[in-house]
């Protein structure tokens, strides 16, 4: 898990950067950590990205 958390890390934080890039990612993150049955809320980092976004 940790060479996925610096892969993430780096991706986030170069060019890709964009609103929509962040919004797809975690989505992405989203719906693999639940197909994985994490125990995650599904949706809650999606929504509360989208509320900082548009703050």
């Amino acid at each position: 898990m940790r060479n996925y958390k610096n892969v993430m890390q780096k991706y986030l934080m170069g060019l890709a950067s964009k609103q929509r890039n962040i919004l797809v990612c975690l989505a992405a993150l989203d719906d693999i950590l639940g197909r994985m049955n994490a125990p995650i809320q599904r949706g809650v980092a999606v929504a509360a990205a989208q509320q900082v976004l548009a703050s």
